[in-house]
């Protein structure tokens, strides 16, 4: 999860949502696609900037041949992620999705 995600102020929900977070890679690493993906949308859902969650999300739902939605978490990371790096990731996933 970046760093620009936590809010002192409210430390209690970036706890929850970071449980989520973690909880989410142990079920996409598990391959249990559907608890993956509710995961990372409820990440995003409580902050649309996740970079980390959206990215996941993209490969849960790609891998559950979703790939419409997961091109358009792909595309709004490469449109609007302020990190460079995860802007080449996406562009690279969205690149090999349309092969």
């Amino acid at each position: 999860m970046s760093a620009s995600t936590f809010n002192p102020a409210n430390s209690g929900s970036y706890s929850v949502h970071l449980l989520a977070f973690h909880r989410g890679v142990d079920a996409f690493r598990n391959n249990k696609l559907a608890a993956a993906i509710d995961l990372f949308r409820s990440c995003i859902d409580a902050d649309p900037n996740n970079w980390d969650a959206r990215m996941y999300l993209a490969m849960s739902l790609a891998k559950d041949e979703q790939m419409l939605a997961a091109m358009s978490h792909l595309k709004t990371i490469s449109d609007w992620c302020p990190d460079a790096t995860q802007r080449q990731r996406a562009n690279l996933a969205m690149q090999a999705l349309r092969k």
